[in-house]
C-alpha cells in the first residue's frame, strides 16, 4: 500500500513536470512569434525585458520534498508603477497567494481507521521591485492573511469507539525577500526567503466510548492559543509566466 502510495505521489509530481516544461515551450513559442512580427524594432530590443503588467505562477519547490501533504502553491501578480517624491516612479507589485489541501483516508486492519485533511491559507501581499541588472530584479516585501486547518480522525475496535476533531484559526504575517531571473520576458524563476510570523487558535474535541459489559462515554473539549516564529531561507521556488 505504502508502494503504491509513494508512486501515485511521483506520478503526480511528473504530471506536474510536464505541464510545467509545455507551459513554458508554449510561452517560449508565442514570445518567439511575437519578436518575429515586431521588424520595425531595433536588433538591441531584443536584451531589454519588457515589463509586463500581469504575473500567474507557482512555486515549485514542492516536488523536492518528499511528503505527499507537499502541494504547489499558486499566485498572481500585478505589477505596477508607483510615484515617490523622494525616489520618483518606483516599481511596485500587488500579489495573491492561495494554497489549499485535503486528504481523505480509510484502512480496515483490526481496526477500522478514518481520517480526513483540509489546509488552506491565502495571502495578500505587496513588494517593491529594484532591477540590479538586465534580466535580474531584487523584491521585498510583505505577506499576510488567514489560515485554516482541520483533522478528524476516528477508529472503532471491537471495545472502543473514538473520534478526534482538531481545527485550527490563525492568521499569518510573512515579510519577505527574493531574486528573479528573466529567462524571456514572459517566463521567469525566482527564489524568496521569509520570516513567518503567526499566531493561531486551536479546538480540539474527543469523544470516545468504552463498549464492554457496561457502555462509558468520555467526551472533552479542549481550547488553545499559540504563536509561532520561524524563518525559511529558501520558502518559495516560482516559476512565471507574464501576461499584458
Amino acid at each position: 500500500f505504502h508502494i503504491l502510495q509513494l508512486d501515485l505521489v511521483g506520478m503526480k509530481k511528473a504530471l506536474f513536470l510536464f505541464i510545467v516544461a509545455l507551459g513554458f515551450l508554449s510561452a517560449s513559442a508565442y514570445a518567439q512569434v511575437v519578436d518575429s512580427l515586431k521588424i520595425h524594432e531595433p536588433k538591441a530590443s531584443k536584451t531589454i525585458i519588457k515589463r509586463m503588467k500581469w504575473e500567474v505562477g507557482t512555486d515549485l519547490l514542492w516536488i523536492f520534498k518528499k511528503g505527499k501533504d507537499d502541494i504547489p502553491t499558486f499566485f498572481l501578480r500585478k505589477n505596477t508603477m508607483k510615484r515617490k517624491e523622494r525616489f520618483g516612479l518606483r516599481k511596485v507589485a500587488y500579489r495573491i497567494t492561495a494554497k489549499i489541501y485535503f486528504d481523505q483516508s480509510r484502512s480496515d486492519y483490526n481496526i477500522i481507521s478514518e481520517s480526513f485533511k483540509l489546509f488552506t491559507i491565502a495571502y495578500l501581499g505587496y513588494e517593491w521591485q529594484e532591477q540590479v541588472a538586465a534580466r535580474w530584479q531584487l523584491f521585498y516585501g510583505v505577506d499576510a492573511g488567514p489560515f485554516f486547518y482541520a483533522y478528524i480522525h476516528s477508529y472503532n475496535s471491537i471495545n472502543e469507539e473514538h473520534v478526534e476533531d482538531t481545527k485550527r484559526y490563525g492568521f499569518e504575517l510573512s515579510p519577505f525577500v527574493g531574486l528573479k531571473f528573466f529567462i524571456h520576458s514572459r517566463v521567469s524563476i525566482s527564489l524568496e526567503n521569509s520570516i513567518s510570523g503567526s499566531f493561531y487558535w486551536d479546538v480540539i474535541e474527543s469523544n470516545r466510548k468504552y463498549i464492554g459489559s457496561i457502555i462509558e462515554e468520555k467526551n472533552s473539549k479542549n481550547r488553545f492559543f499559540s504563536s509561532n516564529l520561524g524563518f525559511n531561507p529558501i520558502s518559495r521556488f516560482n516559476f512565471s509566466f507574464y501576461l499584458k
